[in-house]
């Protein structure tokens, strides 16, 4: 799937065949995007607005328009229970969706500019890099919650927790 902000789209391609196989009209500029983890739908943040499109991926087609923060850049999946965590840039939260029932879990204002995220392993813990604040937040998962911010180096705009740091613990 390759997100085209300046059509409004979002492009379905084969890369054994290297053939495009659908452009599907979303309704938004699409941005950032994230597969839900069994592959049957397609989370589209909205460039610079707020809200996201959920996209069936069998079917290519738009099956819901979902409100977000403003400005939504990064989401990233937590497997049990299925919640899409979504960093919005531009209102310095991150909110929790609830994936099956489309319900908000949660909505936590962390910063200035969050713009990526990771899981720790165990998927008890969010870390979120904020690179207006060059900070690091760390929430827990269930609830979502802010656990501490803290500084890290300038404009930080990606973020990785390596499995073998829980390890022992």
């Amino acid at each position: 799937f390759v997100s085209d902000t300046a059509e409004g789209a979002i492009s379905a391609a084969d890369l054994t065949t290297q053939q495009l196989l659908s452009n599907i009209e979303i309704g938004i500029r699409p941005g950032a995007m994230v597969l839900k983890p069994d592959g049957g739908e397609l989370f589209v943040f909205e460039y610079e607005g707020t809200s996201m499109v959920i996209v069936d991926t069998d079917q290519d087609n738009v099956e819901q328009n979902y409100p977000t923060g403003h400005k939504p850049v990064a989401g990233v999946f937590q497997q049990n229970p299925l919640v899409l965590y979504i960093a919005n840039a531009g209102d310095g939260s991150v909110m929790a969706l609830d994936v099956e029932n489309r319900t908000l879990l949660a909505a936590v204002h962390l910063g200035i500019e969050p713009r990526a995220m990771a899981l720790t392993p165990d998927q008890r813990f969010l870390v979120v890099a904020d690179t207006a604040a060059s900070t690091l937040a760390v929430l827990q998962t269930n609830p979502a919650t802010l656990l501490t911010t803290f500084p890290v180096g300038a404009d930080p705009v990606d973020v990785v927790v390596p499995g073998w740091l829980l390890e022992g613990q």
